[in-house]
């Protein structure tokens, strides 16, 4: 399984994203976007993506799932 964000659900901004420091596989970045919704997309690098979960459990608005 691995782990996929839904961007509608995502209240959050770079600087308060917990999941982009709590991948142990280092797999969660952000990248700024002037055309997205909140500045900037955080992605998941699905090649490192283990499906731990870890980033599941940090997210704060509930906008990650594996599957």
């Amino acid at each position: 399984m691995k782990a996929f964000i839904n961007e509608r659900k995502c209240p959050a901004k770079d600087e308060i994203c917990l999941v982009l420091t709590s991948c142990p596989q280092n797999a969660i970045a952000y990248h700024p976007d002037k055309a997205a919704r909140m500045g900037g997309r955080i992605e998941i690098d699905l090649d490192r993506c283990d499906g731990c979960g870890q980033c599941v459990a940090d997210c704060c608005g509930k906008a990650i799932e594996l599957r």
